[in-house]
């Protein structure tokens, strides 16, 4: 479906004074945002699936296991476009959605880390005797 059918008549009931080079442009980054945001949303469920995955070497390098399958998967998508009249492919596109991905799994690389360190911390200090007892003696 070509989106222009859809955004094009929204943005004008929204902004009805709106020139055509304006509707060009936000219908071009609404389209980009969202192969960006379709792609973050890959990321993380490769990245949810690769975790917590039964197989170690999967487990132990779920980033680039998840990347590589975002980076994958661009491609061949924007390969497929090139075979369909309506659509043109780009490297670029590719390029857009690779960093949906990459962003996405930079924020579950992050959250994970973080998670960890609070996890130590927290056993560190019981290992230490600093802990707070709710029952006192």
């Amino acid at each position: 479906m070509n989106t222009s059918r859809v955004i094009g008549p929204i943005l004008l009931w929204l902004f009805p004074g709106i020139t055509p080079e304006t509707l060009a442009a936000i219908h071009f980054a609404i389209r980009k945002l969202a192969h960006f945001g379709e792609y973050a949303v890959l990321g993380l469920l490769c990245a949810r699936a690769f975790s917590t995955s039964s197989h170690v070497s999967l487990k132990r390098h779920w980033f680039l296991a998840a990347f590589l399958l975002v980076v994958v998967y661009a491609l061949l998508d924007e390969y497929h476009q090139s075979f369909v009249p309506s659509r043109t492919a780009s490297v670029y596109d590719s390029l857009i959605d690779a960093t949906g991905g990459m962003v996405a799994l930079l924020f579950v690389q992050r959250w994970k880390l973080r998670r960890n360190q609070a996890s130590l911390l927290r056993v560190s200090a019981y290992n230490q005797g600093d802990f707070r007892s709710s029952n006192k003696d």
